[in-house]
């Protein structure tokens, strides 16, 4: 097939004209724990480090190509069906996105990978959590932690990397569990990069283990809500507070080291029975001052006994959701909490009618300006607690650019 001249791939005919919103197999790049090279975090491994000479060419091999194809022309892998991540959108519109990349990138062929702006290495696939609804509490599971020969080759490529990538260092696991964790995330430290993170936060941490996660850009933490029997029933070994608390020692760190804070945003699973807590949880997001937060819809899988997809519910619970989705969008926006619903779940998210960020930063800024709100964000958690809910509501977090 011809795909110079950054021509778009058409759907062939008979063929389905959707595809997914996603360019990672262009423009990431994960490490496995085992040493394999995946194009986004849930396919399979289409490349082996050993086999990588340099990080390009890996890339550029058959199936990664066949990946790229297979999304431009909306013959979806299996696995790029079902996913819960990337929404649903007409093949043109990601052709465009792709020729726009690939412009800029100075490509013509549009199944040739793209400069990388997200590279994971997978630290460790073991968790010390086992939530209902997930992969790794599956009785076939079997999670690995990474061996320093296969780090050391891993961080090696961060040197083809461009300084300005995101360096993630989750594995689908509970990265801070592994036992070198704290070795690997310094040696990614001396190459110049601040690694981003996907935690649960339900350890113990030492005062050590603080002061290296507050030199981090980004910590994003799993938590489906504020409701702590709810968790701990659901995700076993969780305390809300404690998480919430280790968030103000991670800041307070970052404050006495005299470097800009990690941004702290929240990846947020939304099922029955979390939706009915939601609208309390965006509250307690606005008042701990988070960034971002991605709320995704659940996949279930056979084993899981305690949640169900919203999917299952009936009609009338449905439109309870809609509302409770247009609630906690309309507290996230006038906090200025940048927020997105993933995956097919934007089916029954609220469609704002406003410039999202401007609006809703205009107004919590306002907001706190007339209610003349100190540094109300650095407080400790508990202080936070009992502030008057319209001033909590409207507070923009502290540590938005």
């Amino acid at each position: 097939m011809d795909t110079r001249g950054q021509a778009p791939i058409p759907a062939p005919t008979g063929a389905a004209t959707m595809t997914r919103d996603c360019l990672d197999p262009w423009t990431y790049a994960e490490i496995t724990a085992a040493g394999n090279i995946r194009p986004c975090c849930k396919f399979l491994p289409l490349a082996k480090l050993d086999e990588a000479e340099d990080v390009g060419s890996v890339r550029n091999n058959e199936k990664f190509r066949a990946l790229r194809e297979g999304l431009l022309s909306g013959k979806l892998d299996p696995i790029c069906q079902e996913c819960h991540f990337r929404k649903s959108v007409p093949t043109a519109t990601l052709n465009r996105k792709v020729t726009a990349a690939a412009r800029r990138a100075g490509e013509t062929d549009l199944l040739r990978p793209l400069p990388i702006t997200f590279f994971r290495i997978d630290i460790n696939e073991n968790c010390n959590l086992r939530c209902d609804y997930c992969a790794v509490s599956s009785p076939t599971y079997k999670g690995v932690e990474m061996s320093d020969a296969i780090f050391e080759r891993a961080v090696g490529l961060l040197g083809e990397i461009d300084a300005k990538a995101g360096v993630h260092v989750n594995g689908h696991g509970e990265t801070t569990f592994h036992p070198q964790w704290m070795k690997m995330c310094r040696a990614i430290v001396g190459r110049g990069f601040r690694p981003r993170i996907i935690t649960n936060m339900a350890k113990n941490y030492t005062d050590e283990e603080v002061e290296l996660l507050s030199q981090f850009a980004e910590i994003q933490i799993s938590l489906d809500s504020d409701d702590n029997e709810l968790m701990r029933k659901v995700r076993k070994a969780v305390r809300v507070e404690h998480v919430f608390e280790t968030i103000g020692r991670i800041r307070a760190a970052a404050k006495r080291g005299k470097r800009k804070p990690p941004t702290i945003n929240l990846s947020v699973g939304v099922y029955d029975p979390s939706i009915w807590t939601l609208e309390r949880f965006a509250d307690t997001m606005i008042r701990l001052g988070v960034t971002m937060v991605d709320l995704w819809p659940l996949v279930e899988f056979p084993h899981q006994k305690l949640v169900r997809s919203l999917d299952r519910l009936d009609a009338a619970q449905k439109e309870r959701v809609r509302e409770i989705l247009a609630s906690v969008s309309r507290k996230l926006d006038l906090a200025g909490v940048l927020h997105d619903f993933l995956g097919d779940f934007h089916a029954l998210a609220p469609k704002p009618n406003y410039p999202r960020k401007a609006v809703g930063l205009a107004y919590a800024y306002t907001a706190r300006y007339l209610a003349g709100v100190p540094d109300l964000l650095a407080r400790p958690w508990r202080a936070l607690r009992p502030a008057p809910a319209a001033i909590v509501e409207a507070a923009p977090p502290q540590n938005r650019k």
